[in-house]
């Protein structure tokens, strides 16, 4: 009997494919064709890299300087910024937004919108240089002023940015936009570390913002080869505000939601206040609102090309689905693992914010998942009812924020815009369910996952014994990979594609 063939090594095998399989990766990242969903994935996949890369640059930056510079100094450059972007919120016209949901051959647009820009951003920083005195009078704090002036350079930089980068959000080609926008992260990061040692003040976070945006603005004209020229269209410019002015609304709320915490916080505990409670917001929130910006950012273009397909509540809820597995966990982890990573990222000096930045991590799960109801609303065409949404958080921050702040501190800030934010959340997924004609139970389930995802951090924070030590770093990490290889999983069957039967006179079946 002649012997069998040794059956091949299942292990070298792999060993072998694994680096056809990357290579497959890699030409996915970079293919620019394929079905809708395809481009929603593979630029969610984009802007994870590129926020992951972005937010490691700000980690950097965040914890250098907090080594160098007082809460004050950054409660100067948040003074600053608070005035910046209450005069840009009230002037936005929401002409990108509109290019966006547009059909068509938005090119003949483009002039127009850029001029409007360059005009309106130019009237921001003129104002920025002749209020500064106001404002700092406003927030009791004289050394505000040339902070407040300088500061205008950020947004008359960013009035001349090609306006042909919409096409990057236009067309879900985020490659290309995170491939921009990275050096301009670098651009600030190495602007902060060099400054930071050499002001050691409020001006090395000044230089750091304004050498980021001057680096974005540039690249702008390299990432997409269209050069605009001044031009004013009145009739086009009017077009454009029609959807606009939704979005100007939906601005106008939204920066009181954004900022009412901080203007309070500054306006009744002062500078050194807003220092620390804008510090911990940049650890507490701004992992979630990054991921929140950035998929408004691909669901907004996704919903406006589905808003008559069948398929929109379905597609609407696994991704609320996926976004849960991701937000939920992330809150549980910085509300447990909240005294080391201040410790570690900061230094025993800003410990005193532990509390707040537990608190505030809740904001940020809320604000995350908002950010799918919020594209959907405006994708379809009823961005009416996201102003309304915004209406009632902002209602409901300004009732709760005086009497909190008053009494608790910024730990009360913190309350009052979580209390806010998640009334707010549930508020628009019930506008949600309405537009969708979905019901409550459907929504309810596309949070188990995010609630499955958060159980190795419960678990590790019930086993603790004791105040913080050194041994949460270990646990925390043991809790961060029992986490993802749920995760890892989890999400590789939700975005496996799948068969259904489509009901069609043949019977045939396509891809769901």
């Amino acid at each position: 009997m002649t012997p069998s063939a040794n059956p091949p090594d299942r292990k070298q095998e792999n060993i072998a494919s694994l680096p056809a399989l990357v290579s497959k990766g890699w030409q996915w990242l970079f293919f620019q064709g394929g079905p809708l969903r395809e481009k929603v994935v593979r630029g969610g996949v984009w802007l994870v890299m590129g926020d992951v890369f972005n937010r490691a640059a700000g980690l950097v930056k965040l914890a250098v300087l907090g080594r160098l510079l007082a809460p004050h100094d950054f409660g100067l450059l948040g003074i600053a910024m608070v005035i910046l972007n209450a005069i840009r919120y009230f002037t936005e016209t929401g002409f990108n937004a509109s290019l966006i949901q547009r059909a068509g051959d938005i090119r003949p647009y483009l002039n127009t919108a850029w001029t409007v820009q360059i005009l309106r951003s130019t009237g921001v920083a003129l104002t920025l240089a002749l209020a500064a005195p106001l404002g700092a009078w406003f927030f009791d704090n004289s050394a505000a002023t040339a902070v407040i002036r300088v500061v205008g350079i950020v947004t008359l930089i960013n009035g001349f940015t090609n306006p042909s980068v919409v096409y990057l959000r236009k067309e879900l080609d985020l490659r290309r936009e995170v491939f921009w926008k990275m050096p301009g992260a670098v651009a600030g990061l190495a602007a902060a570390v060099v400054f930071g040692f050499w002001f050691r003040n409020v001006w090395a976070l000044v230089i750091s913002v304004i050498a980021a945006q001057a680096v974005e603005t540039a690249l702008s004209f390299r990432v997409v080869p269209y050069r605009p020229r001044m031009q004013l269209d009145w009739e086009k410019a009017r077009e454009l505000f029609r959807f606009g002015r939704w979005i100007f609304w939906f601005n106008i709320v939204g920066f009181f939601g954004l900022y009412t915490d901080s203007l309070a916080t500054a306006k009744l505990l002062g500078a050194t206040a807003l220092g620390f409670y804008q510090v911990t917001a940049q650890l507490s929130t701004l992992p979630t609102t990054q991921i929140a910006m950035h998929l408004r950012g691909v669901m907004f273009p996704a919903f406006a090309q589905l808003q008559k397909s069948r398929d929109l509540r379905r597609i609407f809820l696994k991704t609320l689905e996926a976004l849960a597995w991701v937000v939920i966990p992330l809150g549980t982890f910085l509300s447990i693992f909240a005294k080391p990573i201040v410790w570690l990222l900061l230094g025993p000096k800003w410990m005193s914010i532990t509390p707040v930045l537990q608190v505030l991590a809740w904001a940020g799960v809320g604000t995350a998942l908002a950010s799918i109801a919020n594209p959907l609303l405006m994708g379809i065409g009823v961005p009416n009812l996201a102003v309304r949404n915004s209406v009632l958080k902002v209602a409901i921050l300004s009732c709760l924020i005086y009497p909190l702040a008053v009494r608790l501190g910024i730990f009360g800030v913190a309350l009052a815009l979580t209390s806010a934010t998640l009334a707010a959340t549930v508020y628009n997924f019930g506008l949600v369910v309405r537009v969708l004609e979905a019901d409550w139970w459907q929504l309810v389930k596309g949070f188990r996952g995010g609630i499955m995802g958060s159980m190795p951090f419960l678990i590790a924070g019930f086993v603790r014994l004791g105040p913080w030590t050194w041994v949460e770093i270990p646990a925390a990490a043991l809790a961060v990979a029992a986490y993802l290889a749920m995760l890892l999983p989890a999400l590789k069957s939700h975005l496996a594609p799948r068969k259904v039967e489509e009901s069609t006179g043949s019977g045939s079946v396509a891809e769901a």
